[in-house]
């Protein structure tokens, strides 16, 4: 386990660092895309969307907007938007497993705050 967090940190700093290779800018582009229509298959869905289009007062024609811009992204912009959407220093990373095993091995990344999912929670002070 504490290689896969290694190995997700490092990514984070590819994704803030580097441009995505044509490759990996295709593919995001293409599940966004995609996505978008499979996430409006049924009469409810589509209801959703136009309540959402009322109540947040956006434009009728927004989600033509969104679909262009995802289609128009550059390799720039992703890389501004992983350096500003995700800030390593507030970063928190939650692992479930054995403590005792998981602790180990995150040491060496981070400080490690163990949960004990057992445990009741503090009595809370009167006012």
């Amino acid at each position: 386990m504490g290689e896969t967090v290694k190995t997700i940190l490092e990514e984070i700093d590819r994704l803030q660092s580097e441009a995505p290779s044509d490759q990996e800018e295709r593919f995001s582009k293409s599940y966004l895309l995609g996505r978008f229509a499979g996430q409006r298959e049924t009469p409810g869905d589509l209801v959703a969307d136009l309540w959402r289009l009322d109540y947040e007062g956006l434009p009728d024609d927004y989600y033509q907007q969104y679909l262009d811009s995802v289609a128009k992204v550059s390799s720039p912009q992703m890389i501004d938007t992983a350096k500003r959407l995700v800030d390593e220093d507030t970063l928190v990373i939650v692992v479930v497993g054995p403590a005792k095993t998981l602790k180990r091995q995150l040491a060496n990344i981070a400080e490690v705050v163990v949960v004990d999912p057992d445990a009741k929670p503090a009595a809370k002070a009167s006012k």
